[in-house]
């Protein structure tokens, strides 16, 4: 199994997949054409879990961003009022991001006031996006 192949380092007080043991691979671009697809995405989700904290940060509020706005377009498409939709979307943002500083806390070994920090600014520009919307959509 490609388990078997993976060696492991400590990378802030846990232990992550860095490299292909036997053939001494360090990158997934290293991979064999042969080699399976889901060793591939599992290597390339590992990468991007050693990001750097500003670089996750930024991927998480783009993702809010994203999802703000797939939720205004697919709500009104079915029916749905935007006030309704920002609700929920309000509502679900703030679940998603207290379970991210959840996981910061306990896997990532951040301390609760950097969480509470980052945080508010994870949760604060897709909401800070969406007023604007709501704003500048009533106007017109």
């Amino acid at each position: 199994m490609w388990q078997d192949w993976l060696c492991f380092k400590e990378h802030r007080g846990g232990p992550f997949a860095s490299r292909l043991a036997p053939t001494g691979i360090s990158c997934v671009h290293e991979i064999p054409v042969g080699a399976s697809l889901l060793a591939k995405a599992i290597l390339q989700a590992m990468h991007l879990h050693q990001a750097e904290p500003a670089m996750h940060t930024a991927i998480i509020i783009f993702f809010g961003l994203v999802l703000l706005a797939l939720m205004l377009y697919i709500g009104e498409r079915i029916g749905f009022s935007r006030q309704t939709m920002a609700y929920g979307f309000a509502a679900l943002w703030l679940a998603l991001t207290v379970i991210n500083g959840a996981v910061g806390v306990v896997h990532a070994g951040q301390s609760v006031g950097s969480e509470i920090a980052i945080g508010s600014a994870v949760f604060g520009i897709p909401m800070a996006a969406m007023v604007l919307f709501m704003v500048l959509s009533a106007e017109s």
